[in-house]
């Protein structure tokens, strides 16, 4: 794998999105690796902001209460939970 240099205007790209954005997303605005966005922002000393945390922990909390309620009322289980909702399709549509 050939290695990309940081340039001052990824590292300002970076420095923007990082704190409101999912990382993912900056990875492909970049067009580098998550361990490499992640690894950079670890560096930098960047965090995600208090916002963004919250928006994500409210996220969280609705999807276990949509999982809890799908536990409550299959008579399958576990396996029937992770075949209807995996957690990519339910994080895809609270985005919407």
């Amino acid at each position: 794998m050939i290695r990309k240099i940081w340039t001052e205007n990824d590292i300002t790209t970076l420095t923007t999105m990082f704190p409101h954005n999912y990382t993912e997303d900056i990875c492909k605005i970049l067009n580098r690796s998550y361990s490499s966005v992640a690894g950079k922002a670890l560096i930098l000393g960047l965090k995600k902001s208090r916002i963004f945390k919250e928006i994500e922990q409210s996220k969280t909390a609705d999807r276990l209460r949509l999982i809890g309620r799908f536990w409550a009322c299959s008579s399958r289980g576990l396996d029937a939970l992770l075949f209807n909702y995996p957690l990519k399709l339910i994080r895809s549509t609270q985005l919407n």
